[in-house]
């Protein structure tokens, strides 16, 4: 079994690029950092001179987090995974791909509740928004010894989508609306799920 060393590169001060604006002035963020991860394994079961499987696993995580000068925080991570076995002549490959992307935003809501005649002295209110969209995709193709093109690829995908708004008037008064969207779909029988809630 071989395992290579974890790889981890971070960069900070993104903000302070000038492509996003950062040399002198307001750039487009507050603060943004970058996290880049890889890492490589190999294995190999039974090994001899005329007989050679073997099992690797690649893995690429990248995540980028953002500040806006609002205030509002996102954040973009991926995870891309391929694993490949080789078994007897046969090859598996199977291939994860997975995207995330997050905003969270607090701010707070006294000059809006004075308008409305809501607000009273001495009371913290706030209102939160949260969005979450994910993206993902497994699939699984294979190769019989001796052909020159793999099965039919299967696997799944799906899309999920949430977002949540809720507010905190006064002790007593606050509430909230979360709504959310599921879409699945199995790729070798072309099925596809929505649910919306």
């Amino acid at each position: 079994q071989q395992d290579w060393p974890d790889l981890r590169v971070s960069i900070s001060g993104l903000e302070r690029w000038s492509v996003f604006g950062g040399s002198g002035g307001q750039g487009w963020f507050r603060s943004s950092n970058l996290d880049l991860g890889y890492k490589y394994s190999r294995t190999v079961n039974g090994y001899t001179g005329t007989f050679f499987n073997p099992h690797t696993v690649t893995t690429f995580t990248p995540r980028w987090n953002i500040t806006f000068p609002s205030g509002l925080a996102g954040s973009l991570n991926l995870n891309i995974n391929k694993d490949v076995q080789v078994s007897s002549g046969s090859r598996t490959e199977a291939n994860r791909f997975n995207l995330g992307v997050q905003f969270r935003h607090s701010f707070r809501a006294e000059r809006l509740l004075a308008r409305l005649h809501l607000y009273k002295p001495g009371s913290s209110p706030s209102v939160n928004l949260d969005v979450d969209l994910s993206y993902r995709k497994d699939t699984t193709r294979h190769l019989n010894p001796g052909a020159t093109t793999a099965n039919a690829e299967t696997g799944t995908t799906s899309l999920n989508f949430s977002s949540k708004f809720s507010y905190q008037i006064t002790r007593n008064l606050s509430g909230g609306l979360h709504l959310t969207f599921m879409r699945s779909k199995n790729i070798q029988q072309d099925l596809v799920t929505r649910t919306i809630g």
